[in-house]
């Protein structure tokens, strides 16, 4: 039978067919390799473990953000080594998928981060903490903070969520966000500071440290920004609380 006998919609419907299976993209490699890496830059050393000494630590550019993947192909590991003069590298994958190594951590270590790295103000406690059963994480945080927002300003139970957050050296890796139970004291929840307080204000410029005259604009407990008016010219400049007689400029 020759294409002029078809009927005309079997026609249009095989061009149709024909164009999606042109565009479709091409199916990945079966056994591609996936390295998993520690932290926010590639090396060599990860992709061709059989490497050392300076050649290893060639930088190949960032991980991919958690819970996406990057493939690495062999002509970008080429042109690097060609920018950095490195000639005669042998046993160049084709193709490698990369990913941002996570960690797995469960309910009680959970509770146990925000037991162990809350810091609130006296008279604030924790009772409860509602810890889900499970979270993934990136892979080589040390370092873990955990913070609640403005104490309220009434005593009594305290709802709200403590924020982990995780670093690795200065970079933010993760945030996670848990329910938790606090109660305040009379005590805790009068401020720290009450407007129209009187404040040194300290100004840092590299080496130079300036202190002026300053008035709080607003409460605040220590640890937190508020507005400080400066004396006697009134000029309003944003600070942090670090004492009760004394905020630094930000």
């Amino acid at each position: 039978m020759t294409r002029a006998s078809l009927p005309r919609r079997a026609v249009v419907v095989g061009f149709i067919a024909g164009l999606v299976v042109g565009r479709a993209p091409a199916a990945p490699a079966r056994g591609l390799r996936t390295v998993d890496v520690v932290g926010p830059r590639l090396t060599l050393g990860e992709v061709m473990a059989h490497l050392s000494g300076e050649v290893a630590s060639l930088d190949l550019g960032p991980v991919p953000a958690p819970g996406r993947s990057r493939l690495l192909r062999r002509g970008e590991v080429e042109a690097a080594l060609a920018a950095a003069d490195y000639v005669g590298i042998q046993r160049i994958p084709v193709a490698v998928r990369i990913r941002r190594k996570m960690v797995s951590l469960s309910s009680k270590a959970i509770a146990s981060l925000v037991a162990d790295h809350l810091v609130v103000k006296n008279g604030v406690t924790m009772t409860a903490v509602r810890a889900p059963a499970r979270r993934r994480v990136p892979a080589g945080y040390d370092v873990v903070r955990a913070t609640v927002p403005r104490v309220p300003r009434r005593a009594g139970t305290w709802r709200t969520a403590v924020t982990l957050h995780f670093h690795r050296h200065a970079e933010r890796i993760a945030r996670l966000s848990i329910p938790a139970t606090l109660e305040v004291t009379p005590a805790a929840a009068v401020p720290d500071v009450e407007k129209g307080h009187p404040l040194v204000l300290v100004v840092r410029r590299g080496q130079i440290e300036v202190r002026v005259r300053a008035t709080a604009g607003a409460a605040a407990d220590i640890g937190e920004r508020l507005p400080v008016s400066l004396r006697p010219s009134g000029r309003i400049v944003p600070a942090r609380l670090t004492r009760k007689d004394q905020a630094v400029a930000l």
